[in-house]
């Protein structure tokens, strides 16, 4: 299916055309980082979407708000239906001039088995019919797990590396491990990010040095400030990556390492995230 890649500087959004009840597509950012799917506030109260459930907490990268819970009964990405589910509302921030409608996230697009993102020809492509969602149950699966789902997979030497799918709550998150800064710690696969991030307790231990002053950047509920610094030689799994500059900002959870952004999962113009197997590769 068609998807949109916009660049802004040395970031990129991914933008997907989803339908609800007959309004659309409307432009909702493809974001495997999301635990779970989101609808702005604007986009509920132009369709006339009510709540469902009480207002709850939420928390992203530098920010947090306070959300509503939607029913969503008929909804489709591409022409494909979409099974009914609860989704989150809030607040979204403009990404430059673009205005967002929503989050497509993780608990939507791990349904479908495994997707395959070429940022090239700006494809989305679905490994599987639409399966059933996440657990309600607490559940961590780590990869890899047999059998890989490889018909997204074109390269001879694919370079898997084995995630864990951390669940719960009809919700999931996929974490990769990244040496960095000479310790591993756990990125967040994250098609919502523009750039890679690292926390500040990475900063601090590595001893990360500064690549230029702060900067204002767009996240998805407000603006932050951010610490640009210089990663030096990293890796994803056993993927290696030449030193890059990424920035740094406070993460919803101290147990995160950071967020492994579209400026890496884009660098060989393609990746599969197979949820099934729990494996990503980064050059499929």
């Amino acid at each position: 299916m068609p998807v949109r890649v916009v660049t802004r500087g040395p970031e990129r959004a991914v933008i997907v055309g989803v339908c609800i009840e007959g309004n659309g597509p409307l432009p909702f950012a493809l974001d495997t980082g999301a635990v779970g799917s989101f609808i702005s506030t604007a986009t509920a109260a132009r369709l006339g979407l009510s709540s469902s459930g009480a207002s709850r907490p939420a928390a992203g990268v530098g920010c947090s708000e306070t959300t509503t819970t939607l029913a969503l009964a008929a909804w489709s990405v591409d022409n494909i239906e979409l099974a009914p589910q609860q989704v989150l509302s809030g607040y979204m921030h403009p990404l430059g001039s673009l205005t967002l409608a929503g989050i497509l996230g993780a608990d939507v697009l791990r349904r479908f088995g495994a997707i395959g993102l070429d940022y090239r020809s700006q494809t989305l492509s679905l490994a599987a019919p639409e399966g059933p969602p996440p657990p309600q149950a607490a559940a961590i699966t780590r990869g890899p797990v047999a059998p890989a789902t490889d018909a997204l997979v074109q390269s001879s030497d694919p370079e898997p590396v084995p995630v864990s799918l951390v669940e719960g709550q009809r919700r999931t998150q996929v974490l990769a491990p990244v040496e960095i800064a000479g310790s591993t710690r756990s990125f967040v696969v994250d098609t919502g990010a523009g750039t890679s991030v690292v926390s500040p307790l990475v900063v601090r231990d590595g001893h990360l040095s500064a690549a230029g002053p702060p900067q204002t950047r767009d996240a998805l509920a407000c603006t932050v400030t951010a610490e640009p610094v210089r990663t030096g030689p990293w890796s994803v799994g056993s993927v290696r990556l030449p030193s890059q500059v990424v920035v740094s900002d406070p993460l919803p959870s101290p147990s995160l390492g950071g967020l492994l952004g579209n400026d890496v999962l884009s660098r060989n113009g393609r990746m599969v995230l197979d949820f099934a197997a729990a494996t990503l590769y980064l050059n499929p």
